[in-house]
């Protein structure tokens, strides 16, 4: 879903929606970005193995949500839970939910 938006100054900026499905039977094949002008600043997807680093436990497996800042260049990554889920629509819609996006659409559509 790509969307444009106008701010304060009148330049048009790009929000976009990438979802992705490796498997649609797999939920945690799933995963999804939020870009503002094609930069990722939001994404949410899941790991089926712990992250180390020098064999310290950095984050746990599971879902993981990324916070961005393009302009400091930081990256922060924080364990959620979406809950249990069955497909991508109801994968779709718990995204929405975390991100507070309003999501309006037939149901034949999600």
């Amino acid at each position: 879903m790509r969307e444009p938006l106008f701010c304060l100054y009148g330049a048009p900026v790009i929000l976009e929606w990438v979802i992705k499905a490796g498997d649609l039977k797999d939920p945690e094949s799933y995963k999804t970005s939020l870009l503002i002008n094609s930069v990722r600043v939001r994404g949410i997807d899941f790991h089926p193995l712990a992250q180390r680093y020098h064999y310290k436990e950095i984050y746990p497996a599971g879902w993981h949500q990324d916070i961005l800042y393009p302009k400091e260049g930081d990256l922060r990554k924080i364990s959620i839970d979406l809950g249990r889920f069955t497909d991508l629509r109801d994968f779709v819609l718990r995204v929405a939910t975390e991100w507070n996006v309003d999501v309006k659409a037939e149901k034949e559509l999600l």
